[in-house]
């Protein structure tokens, strides 16, 4: 296949438009850090700053300087350093309000997090966890999604199959799966017979198969634990019991639980009998249960936080100290409230600097 990856680093090169701090390697051209994003399927982080700004040199100085920001930039981001100024077109479709901003968005361009002002080491290695487990798992619903309209094709449910496949294209970003959904939509369309679509001379539908793994007559399942599928026969419970083995082995109680309360209700078959004696001996716990208690407050905590972070992208402040400060009520000494703390301070007071006008 062509590939875009050493055309790429060579116009970087060219046009001196990469340099590298430390470790970090940083593009200062947005399409260019966009189509290497896309090459490598990588999500984008993107500062937007101004060589004039103090808190995006002590952002670059510091934050990016610790080992553990350079550790997950490294493996897992594409880094772009956008001076807020001289790129104004971008600036302006990002929305941008001040620097530092920093913006975490998909290969596709999808803006999955944003946030104003300084950040600490602690602070942005959450947002940055955070926002790539977003784009992971939006990813694995849509593709999920994906297969269930495929089950539905195989059943003979045109109907059924097009709203499911209108659900991925409710995706706005134009990514490789939403395409190939928008190519099955339209043989729905254009055919009333699913045998016909699921028998296309081209072998275009079956490449598309082939690439997501879909094979025979597989049914469609539902994102559980970070889009794990529940099982969808009897034969597949001893995984999925094994499954809820391993997280009680983590002490991960929480989702150990949801699992086993599923396979419990298969209450005929063996991995049923076992799940419920598991049950019973999580619910006679008190450890067991405070375990599991712990991880639900650290979740909802986590998805408090995201509220926060969501409403002052949306220019709602207010809220996002409300929602900041309810996260030091409900889950005070963790590593939450300590992020929740620390933006809490920056909106109380840390100066940000207005990119001019």
């Amino acid at each position: 296949m062509f590939r875009l990856v050493p055309i790429i680093t060579a116009l970087l090169l060219q046009q001196a438009n990469v340099y590298a701090q430390g470790e970090l390697r940083f593009i200062e051209d947005y399409k260019l850090a966009r189509a290497e994003s896309l090459e490598l399927r990588k999500p984008l982080f993107i500062l937007i700053s101004s060589p004039d700004c103090q808190w995006c040199q002590k952002l670059k100085k510091e934050t990016f300087a610790d080992p553990a920001i350079r550790e997950r930039f490294g493996k897992n981001w594409i880094i772009a350093d956008i001076d807020a100024i001289a790129n104004r077109n971008v600036t302006e479709s990002l929305k941008i309000r001040s620097v530092p901003t920093l913006v975490f968005a998909s290969p596709e361009g999808k803006v999955i997090l944003s946030v104003e002002g300084f950040q600490n080491s602690l602070a942005l290695g959450a947002q940055l966890d955070r926002a790539r487990f977003q784009w992971e798992n939006e990813s694995e619903s849509l593709l999920t999604t994906f297969r269930e309209a495929i089950s539905k094709l195989k059943q003979k449910d045109l109907v059924g199959a097009e709203a499911l496949l209108n659900r991925v294209l409710e995706n706005p970003t134009d990514s490789p799966l939403r395409q190939e959904a928008a190519y099955l939509a339209d043989q729905i369309h254009r055919n009333t017979d699913p045998g016909a679509i699921l028998n296309i001379p081209d072998q275009t539908f079956q490449d598309i198969l082939a690439k997501h793994k879909i094979t025979g007559s597989e049914a469609s399942g539902s994102l559980m634990s970070r889009s794990k599928e529940r099982p969808t026969s009897v034969g597949n419970l001893s995984e999925f019991l094994k499954s809820a083995k391993e997280d009680l082995s983590r002490k991960q109680i929480a989702i150990a639980l949801d699992k086993l309360e599923w396979v419990s209700q298969q209450s005929q078959s063996i991995e049923g009998i076992e799940a419920k004696k598991l049950l019973n001996d999580l619910h006679s716990s008190p450890e067991s249960l405070r375990f599991a208690a712990e991880q639900l407050q650290d979740k909802w905590s986590q998805t408090l936080l995201q509220l926060a972070e969501t409403n002052l992208a949306a220019g709602e402040p207010q809220q996002a100290i409300a929602a900041f400060s309810q996260i030091v009520r409900i889950n005070p000494n963790s590593r939450t409230a300590e992020i929740a703390q620390a933006r809490l301070a920056q909106l109380q007071g840390q100066p940000t600097k207005q990119p001019n006008k």
